[in-house]
């Protein structure tokens, strides 16, 4: 069996080990010594398997006395990178960017109808204002916090997740990290970088507080139409500006 294919397999054993102990951000897996003789590896085989872990965002080497591998937090900006350079080379089109987004949000912004509480709405409030907390954009290490760390208020990285941020708490509100890095992509796709200063105005859209306020009602039919109309336009308004 050759090198690489030793250095992943290990690679993919400690990363199951990793989720089996319920991914302890910041905790150490040991030294570089204890590695080699826990797994009988060479140093070899080791090192190109930690590659593999950082590469992933599984797992780094801390440096210095006390060091060795340490458990990371997933990076979501790098998946997200990589979804997008994928459907750019696809071809995606803004409708199927639009069919996706809505079909996503739609379960969404009903589970959010029928169960969202006093501190929810406040957030979803929060995500409507331009100078929110949680609407500035965040540091790389922070915004990998943020992916992990589902109680807080959702981050946006980029001009586009900004202008999306209420669709981000939707689907952060509604317990699904999957609908949520997928917006964050398709979000990502609709907008080219230099759209900052328009992007600002779709803070302020009058569509999302209308979708506030009807799932505060607990509409989630209406929420859900309001909300395939939201990103129906807003991606025929981010399409309009690149041509």
């Amino acid at each position: 069996m050759g090198q690489r294919t030793l250095a992943s397999r290990l690679a993919r054993t400690i990363e199951l080990e990793i989720i089996r102990r319920g991914w302890p951000v910041g905790e150490g897996l040991g030294s570089e010594a204890q590695l080699m003789e826990r797994y009988q590896v060479g140093r070899s085989v080791l090192r190109e398997a930690v590659r593999l872990l950082e590469s992933r965002w599984v797992a780094r080497p801390r440096p210095g006395p006390g060091g060795g591998l340490v458990v990371t937090a997933p990076d979501h900006d790098g998946v997200r990178d990589v979804a997008r350079v994928y459907l750019d080379f696809a071809r995606a089109r803004p409708e199927h960017l639009c069919e996706t987004w809505s079909a996503l949000e739609a379960v969404a912004v009903r589970r959010l109808s029928e169960q969202i509480d006093t501190a929810g709405l406040t957030r979803l409030r929060g995500a409507l204002e331009p100078t929110a907390p949680g609407a500035r954009a965040a540091s790389p290490r922070a915004r990998s916090r943020s992916v992990g760390a589902r109680s807080g208020p959702v981050t946006a990285g980029t001009p586009g997740e900004a202008s999306v941020l209420l669709h981000l708490e939707i689907a952060r509100l509604a317990g699904n990290p999957a609908a949520e890095l997928f917006i964050r992509v398709l979000a990502d796709l609709a907008h080219p970088h230099d759209e900052t200063e328009r992007l600002g105005q779709w803070w302020q859209h009058p569509l999302h507080a209308e979708i506030v306020d009807a799932i505060t009602r607990g509409e989630g039919a209406l929420a859900e139409h309001l909300a395939r109309s939201c990103i129906r336009r807003h991606v025929e308004e981010a399409t309009a500006h690149r041509h």
